[in-house]
């Protein structure tokens, strides 16, 4: 580096040659089957039959995606699965829960990646292409055919794990949408909510019971909050900026899911669980765990206690209780 300084020649070497990082887009815990499924940057995503060792079957295939941006299965029949990315063809899904894929028989104009959400039936597939302003399409056969929704464009939408409803949440403006009608049209559901950033999700087992990470890192507004049956959204107390959340099986004795999250507590960033629908957090990390932070935190529907975090850049990491 010296030499660098003065003009001089300089020698490189790599010493990481056949290691590619990992970039983690997407993951998603069937409560049938594979513990764990992937969706990743340049090798699309891969279905972990078992975590302890590399998946058996490779990357996805039929269709190859470079990147695989978004997955979903259908809650109450999750041997379905969806999967959306790059490639000629970007849309699939299986009816086995990821050992085979299908390509889309038909794709929305100029799709190219996205989003994608599944009723918990599997009868309605909610899909958003990636670009800004792009409308949502609804199918309602497989993905055979397309329907343009009059939905707010440029959203990510989530299917709600009980109900045939459909959400999204716009960063830019702090407004939750509904659709009860499949994905056709949408309503405001509420507003006045944090913008800059934004993620929604719904909890298992509990109809209309939606979750929404918003806001930026330094502002003091940003938090969790949490909507039931269609109420305004409420804050969480003591849980700042969180940069992802999921759900996982309950505790023993508990019917609610189990919530990890990382984020901020007591001005505090770390990993936390908690087994009473938010009312208390329980950091599940230390110092000498951080991992470099987290893009998606879930957790697992089928073991108590495990949390998968998917990174940007490291991998996949699987933490359970001790």
């Amino acid at each position: 580096m010296t030499n660098a300084d003065r003009g001089q020649p300089t020698s490189w070497s790599i010493g990481a040659i056949g290691i590619e990082e990992t970039a983690v887009l997407s993951l998603i815990s069937p409560s049938f089957g594979a513990p764990l499924i992937s969706g990743v940057g340049d090798i699309g995503g891969f279905v972990h039959d078992d975590i302890r060792v590399s998946p058996r079957t490779g990357m996805f295939s039929n269709p190859v995606f470079g990147n695989t941006d978004c997955l979903d299965f259908a809650e109450n029949n999750s041997a379905i699965i969806v999967r959306v990315g790059t490639s000629q063809q970007n849309g699939a899904i299986s009816n086995n829960g990821g050992k085979s894929w299908s390509p889309f028989a038909s794709a929305p104009p100029g799709m190219d990646g996205g989003s994608i959400a599944i009723s918990p039936d599997g009868l309605i597939i909610v899909w958003t292409r990636q670009n800004v302003g792009a409308v949502p399409y609804y199918s309602k056969n497989n993905g055979n055919s397309w329907q343009q929704s009059k939905g707010s464009p440029g959203l990510r939408y989530i299917s709600d794990r009980v109900n045939t409803n459909f959400y999204g949440y716009d960063p830019n403006s702090g407004i939750v949408y509904i659709s009860s009608d499949g994905g056709a049209t949408f309503s405001t559901l509420d507003s006045g909510l944090p913008t800059g950033t934004g993620l929604l999700r719904a909890a298992p087992g509990h109809p209309s019971d939606l979750w929404l990470s918003a806001g930026q890192s330094w502002d003091n507004s940003a938090g969790l909050f949490r909507s039931i049956s269609g109420s305004k959204f409420t804050r969480i107390p003591s849980i700042g900026y969180t940069a992802s959340f999921g759900f996982g099986k309950p505790a023993p004795g508990s019917t609610y899911p189990a919530i990890y999250l990382q984020g901020t507590s007591s001005n505090m960033n770390a990993l936390y669980r908690s087994d009473n629908a938010g009312a208390s957090w329980t950091r599940i990390n230390d110092p000498a765990h951080q991992y470099g932070g987290a893009t998606v935190v879930i957790g697992d529907p089928k073991l108590y206690g495990r949390v998968y975090i998917g990174t940007n850049g490291r991998g996949i990491l699987c933490g359970d209780k001790q």
